[in-house]
């Protein structure tokens, strides 16, 4: 390239940034995930990070990768989260953050309305001969919320203007170098349109050395993506292998996935091109079945009937075919053998080691530029791109199961899973009218309940712990003795007999004598609505 240069040099021609010759291929793969009810609809909560990050990626406020994983909201002081607005001052591009005074640790960022979660873009660069390279990507629905190497410029979804807010003595020392950021809530119902942009010096191979990208902080996400033949690459003084980013967002995508009341799988194309490659692939109890559905023609939809799930022979056998038959689909969309190998590997864990029916599916070129469009300057000479959706699907039999469990001791099991707030989510959209707690013996113990004794305008509560093998002693109540479960709709708490109303979960019993009361009232805890 520097020969070329020099020739047209002589010759009276000088080259801008945009005129180098692409002596470059650009190979990008990235997922994102999806979870939908049985019937289709995409259900919001996927702020989870699922796959956690080294502690050097940038991000926005509140978004950083944490051990827990959860982005859930920083407690409030009643109504207000600060008397002043004013929440962190972040420092130039050093990722240095300074909470107030009075914080304890790093606030999380209050996300609403997130249906899909974009995970792991990487770009590739591979060629000697290209020395600089300008990339853009924006993202129409959504925030890039995670980034490495460090970004040129890019939205800040939290940000405002230190115009608005006046900074505090302890944080003026920073001058012009330091931003404020509010923490306040984002909610992708709304349009968002998310980007970011870097300056990337492509580094030949000759003077390519692993000890410049190696960070002590790896983990086995970082690892993988990493292949052998791509060119390393520098941004300011950071050093890698590739471009990573994430996002969190909420767009239209041209596939929906639903299960019928006969538990088939339907994969409907509603786009204007044809989905290039779908594998189904479900984890039952640790046992794997999969179906390659291969293209979905637009305008049409897939069948995956009980009878035409493939389960391999060997358990042993179960990850060499679902691996194989993905790599295959990916290398057929473009990805080099190592890209396939190392997004496969990257996801493995909680692609296929998680239990669950999901579609993973190759998003057509079209919908790919319109949610993620790429410009890259110079434009490199052949460039790839391939984003595969991870759509998970909720099968009826599980949400009837979710439905049995709401209200239960049993319930409290999905409250760790990754995906719980959609399955919350998804219980508000079957259910219409409030549920409260089981009632019954096992679901009734151990629960914090109130006793609320009246007499006109007047009244007392007392708490009360239902322990199985205890009595119940409220003195002042005159509420005494064992307490025992009749039939569906009565409590018995020594002589004073509670009935239930299923409609409002409120018990009530005639006061006993002495008490000084009318009647007394317990409300089973709200569980849903």
């Amino acid at each position: 390239m520097k020969i070329q240069n020099q020739l047209l040099a002589m010759c009276g021609f000088s080259l801008t940034m945009s005129q180098f010759l692409s002596a470059y291929d650009l190979h990008e793969w990235g997922t994102f995930t999806t979870v939908s009810g049985s019937d289709g609809r995409l259900l919001p909560g996927l702020h989870v990070e699922e796959e956690h990050l080294p502690s050097f990626i940038y991000s926005h406020v509140g978004m950083e990768p944490r051990v827990e994983s959860l982005f859930y909201p920083m407690p409030r002081s009643g109504n207000r989260m600060r008397p002043d607005g004013q929440m962190l001052v972040r420092v130039d591009a050093n990722k240095l953050i300074q909470p107030m005074a009075g914080f304890k640790g790093m606030p999380r960022a209050q996300l609403a309305n997130v249906t899909v979660k974009m995970e792991t873009p990487v770009i590739y660069f591979y060629g000697d001969d290209t020395p600089k390279v300008n990339v853009k990507v924006g993202f129409n629905g959504g925030t890039i919320s995670q980034w490495y190497p460090q970004r040129k410029s890019g939205d800040t979804p939290n940000k405002i203007t230190k115009g608005e807010f006046k900074l505090g003595e302890h944080y003026q020392k920073y001058g012009t170098n330091a931003e404020m950021v509010l923490y306040k809530p984002i909610d992708f119902s709304e349009a968002y349109e998310g980007a970011i942009e870097w300056d990337v010096e492509i580094l030949p191979k000759a003077e390519s050395d692993p000890a410049f990208s190696f960070k002590p902080e790896e983990n086995t996400t970082w690892i993988y993506p990493r292949v052998r033949d791509a060119n390393m690459i520098k941004v300011g003084s950071e050093f890698e292998d590739f471009l990573f980013y994430r996002g969190i967002g909420n767009f239209d995508l041209p596939a929906t996935f639903s299960v019928d009341s006969n538990e088939t799988l339907n994969v409907a194309n509603n786009g204007k091109e044809a989905i290039p490659f779908a594998f189904a692939f479900e984890n039952v109890r640790g046992v794997f079945r999969y179906k390659t559905i291969g293209s979905i023609p637009t305008g049409e939809t897939a069948e995956v009937t009980e009878k035409e799930w493939v389960t391999p022979s060997e358990k042993q056998a179960q990850q060499v075919e679902v691996f194989q038959q993905i790599r295959k689909g990916l290398i057929a969309q473009g990805l080099s053998n190592d890209e396939a190998n190392g997004m496969i590997k990257t996801w493995w864990k909680s692609y296929f080691n998680k239990p669950g029916l999901r579609v993973f599916w190759i998003v057509p070129q079209t919908d790919l530029e319109r949610i993620l469009p790429l410009t890259v300057d110079p434009k490199p000479a052949n460039q790839v791109r391939v984003l595969v959706g991870r759509a998970d699907i909720l099968r009826p039999k599980f949400e009837q199961q979710l439905l049995a469990d709401l209200g239960t001791t049993r319930f409290q099991s999905y409250q760790s899973d990754r995906f719980y707030l959609p399955y919350y989510n998804r219980l508000k959209q079957l259910v219409t009218k409030p549920v409260y707690q089981k009632f019954d013996k096992a679901n009734i113990s151990g629960i914090n309940l109130e006793i609320k004794a009246k007499k006109g305008i007047n009244s007392k509560v007392e708490r009360v712990y239902l322990n199985q093998g205890t009595e119940v002693k409220l003195q002042d109540l005159k509420i005494a003795g064992a307490w025992q479960i009749n039939g569906d709709n009565q409590l018995q708490i020594g002589k004073t007999y509670f009935t239930l109303n299923q409609d409002t979960g409120i018990l009530t019993a005639k006061a006993q004598l002495g008490s000084g009361y009318d009647y007394y009232e317990i409300q089973l805890p709200k569980v849903l609505n």
